[in-house]
């Protein structure tokens, strides 16, 4: 997992708060999980490659101060291309409270890169619903939670790690024949029986097929 904590001038007087509550992804981890951090305001700054050591991710988090704009699509593509060195399933966690209002990249550019390298997106939003944000995490088969609050910050965290780590997983092969190199789409259908809870169903939306 990598986690993208925003250190703009808006998150100024939530950051002592928003790392505590980060911290709590930690109380789940198990044998074999990673991390990396990095943090974001005017541009994307590496605090913390992969490690499985959960201590390094806290001390990295001590450094963090609130200042600048946001350039969150900047931070997501430098997770993206880290995601290259994970080893099994591939996730970047978003704790911002705002929308993306300096990075270069494009929206398109990252979704290009998030779908290529098979990487979910979930995130934690801050005062604010951010459409963009919503919009990956739906189609990569994450999902985006919000906290109307500072003190329904640390809940909303806690939910979202359990979820991370309570989901059934399906998979299927795809015709190895097909290597045209573009988007295919897929769909998921679920028919709960009669009676039973409420299902919520998120799935990668689609997959690019090898070109050779």
């Amino acid at each position: 997992m990598g986690l993208l904590f925003d250190s703009s001038g808006s998150m100024k007087g939530r950051i002592e708060s928003s790392i505590e509550a980060l911290k709590l992804i930690f109380k789940t981890v198990t044998p074999g999980d990673e991390f990396f951090l990095i943090q974001f305001s005017e541009k994307p700054k590496y605090l913390c490659g992969f490690t499985t050591d959960p201590e390094v991710i806290r001390r990295a988090l001590g450094h963090v101060e609130a200042k600048g704009w946001t350039a969150l699509l900047d931070a997501m593509a430098l997770g993206a291309n880290e995601m290259r060195r994970a080893h099994n399933r591939r996730a970047l966690l978003v704790l911002s409270d705002g929308n993306d209002n300096n990075s270069r990249y494009s929206e398109a550019e990252v979704r290009g890169m998030i779908l290529e390298k098979d990487v979910r997106v979930y995130g934690i939003d801050l005062m604010h619903h951010s459409r963009m944000l919503e919009h990956f995490a739906e189609e990569t088969g994450g999902h985006v939670m919000y906290a109307a609050s500072m003190s329904e910050l640390p809940a909303a965290v806690e939910k979202l790690s359990q979820e991370i780590r309570s989901e059934y997983i399906l998979g299927y092969p795809t015709d190895t024949r097909v290597k045209d190199g573009k988007y295919h789409k897929v769909a998921v259908q679920v028919s709960p029986p009669p009676g039973s809870p409420s299902l919520r169903v998120s799935w990668r939306r689609g997959y690019y097929a090898p070109v050779q």
